[in-house]
């Protein structure tokens, strides 16, 4: 199920080219942040979360393991590119298509309780919401009446019910993810597409 996140992420309509100046901000952000790694050239887990202090710790944790699309433990610049590329999407499927693949840890096309619980505490502490157990399984219990039988949500199923949730809010949290990247805002977003290098 790794191999299909792999496939989704780099075959998504979702993907958004960068502007000029956009692309020489993230190159440059990019080198920043794999500065001191002369041994792989790539962005190190140590490095990538503290840059993303921002969101919940486990989130950038699910962030960086969903932009390392061949797991070997680093961000190359092409993948750095390629998720970032999803993360500026507006589109409200594509993002939660995104975010089940982010949470769904055991990497098997579904959502169980515990993941479930995981991705609505993170949004709760996103959007300040008071940490609530009773209401986290009030919120999982009917997130999951419809497809009782399983215990668990396919994509679609999940993608359905996110959609229509309040305790999902998929373009604030990404809202989030992209002001760390850009805080000053896109510049000349949509201007022009790159080739993806791995000798940026």
């Amino acid at each position: 199920m790794a191999e299909l996140r792999r496939r989704w992420l780099y075959n998504t309509t979702a993907y958004q080219s960068f502007s000029p100046e956009e692309y020489t901000h993230l190159r440059d952000l990019y080198r920043k942040l794999r500065a001191g790694n002369y041994v792989h050239r790539y962005i190190e887990r140590e490095k990538f979360l503290p840059f993303f202090l921002e969101i919940p710790t486990d989130m950038a944790r699910y962030l960086f393991d969903a932009f390392d699309t061949n797991e070997d433990g680093g961000i190359t610049f092409q993948e750095w590119v390629q998720g970032l590329g999803v993360c500026v999407s507006n589109s409200e499927p594509d993002l939660l298509e995104f975010l089940f693949h982010m949470y769904d840890r055991d990497h098997n096309g579904k959502l169980d309780r515990a993941e479930l619980e995981g991705l609505i505490e993170h949004c709760d502490a996103l959007t300040g919401k008071e940490h609530d157990p009773m209401d986290i399984a009030k919120t999982i219990g009917e997130a999951l009446s419809a497809v009782q039988e399983s215990g668990h949500m396919d994509i679609n199923e999940f993608v359905r019910w996110a959609r229509v949730s309040d305790r999902i809010p998929v373009l604030a949290l990404f809202r989030n993810i992209v002001h760390v990247v850009f805080p000053s805002g896109r510049v000349g977003s949509g201007g022009g597409e790159h080739a993806l290098t791995l000798d940026s």
